[in-house]
């Protein structure tokens, strides 16, 4: 009961103030001067239907859903020369990111060095567009895919 109490208290004086500043509150002529007319008397309607507009629907556009990660998975099948070494990665794109925005790529690789794990964490490289992750040096890496999830 206190709540409630408290959220309809809270509502009333957001609407007095809100109210009052909308009455009171400078006007502005279209592509002109500050309007200099006298402040207008407070409107008591005015107040009750924003109280009865913020009671009837606080929140109307508010949504608590979160935004799905984008997930794509990408085989160890690039390949490029490191130290006269041929290494292998994968990438994914990521059209429209910047660097940026892709420093928050969490990675998820299939295989794994460690005996009794078939997977770990990577660290991703990262470039407008895409991410990339290190597999192996030579074609016997015990890495064999990586998922990539950027959350939203």
């Amino acid at each position: 009961m206190n709540t409630l109490r408290l959220v309809a208290g809270s509502i009333v004086v957001y609407a007095i103030v809100a109210c009052g500043s909308a009455a009171t509150g400078p006007s502005f002529v279209e592509n002109g001067p500050l309007d200099a007319s006298p402040p207008r008397p407070f409107d008591a309607a005015s107040m009750v239907g924003a109280v009865r507009d913020a009671l009837a629907n606080p929140v109307h556009e508010a949504s608590a859903q979160a935004l799905a990660p984008v997930v794509a998975t990408e085989t160890c099948n690039q390949t490029g020369q490191a130290g006269g070494t041929t290494v292998f990665y994968a990438e994914h794109a990521f059209p429209g990111r910047t660097a940026n925005q892709l420093a928050g790529v969490q990675t998820l690789l299939t295989g794994s060095d460690v005996p009794g794990y078939t997977q770990s964490q990577g660290l991703a490289s990262v470039r407008d567009g895409y991410a990339a992750v290190y597999c192996s040096a030579g074609s016997s890496g015990a890495i064999t895919s990586v998922t990539f999830i950027l959350p939203q």
